[in-house]
């Protein structure tokens, strides 16, 4: 097989059911550091590490950050306080309890998938949370007293 005009062989491997991808990288990647290759040879991890590397190392903390920006000021023109932001954000830390709570009940580790599983819990409790303020803010409580 060929990718940039250089040859390479592929190697692929699953774990045991229960063992996790990290653990076991934790303990071969230090054994291929030392193994000594010639010249031209190198290895290269790719599915499950490569994407986390790339997410980790591949400037996504920036895109998060001009994200985190561009989200404040459309909450400020949408609740046009900082009242109903800090309402708003106020559901991300009860979210990052139950989800470390759950990752640690179940016997897993913050990995990849879990940090995509938590961003999407994230959205999906900011939603909620902006739904009720606006209607709130919109309906007023003395309509329901």
């Amino acid at each position: 097989m060929r990718n940039d005009k250089k040859r390479f062989i592929k190697i692929n491997s699953s774990t045991k059911q229960g063992v996790l991808a990290n653990i076991v990288l934790d303990e071969i990647v230090p054994r291929l550091d030392n193994l000594k290759l010639l010249n031209a040879y190198y290895y290269m991890l790719s599915w499950e590490a490569e994407s986390e590397s790339d997410a980790v190392g591949g400037g996504y903390i920036t895109v998060i950050i001009i994200n985190i920006f561009i989200l404040m000021v459309v909450f400020i023109l949408q609740f046009k306080t900082f009242k109903g932001i800090i309402i708003v954000l106020s559901v991300l830390p009860l979210g990052v309890i139950g989800h470390v709570t759950m990752l640690f009940l179940t016997n897993n580790i913050i990995s990849f998938i879990a940090i995509v599983g938590f961003i999407g819990l994230a959205g999906i409790e900011v939603k909620n949370s902006i739904l009720m303020v606006d209607f709130t803010n919109s309906c007023g409580w003395k309509d329901y007293r």
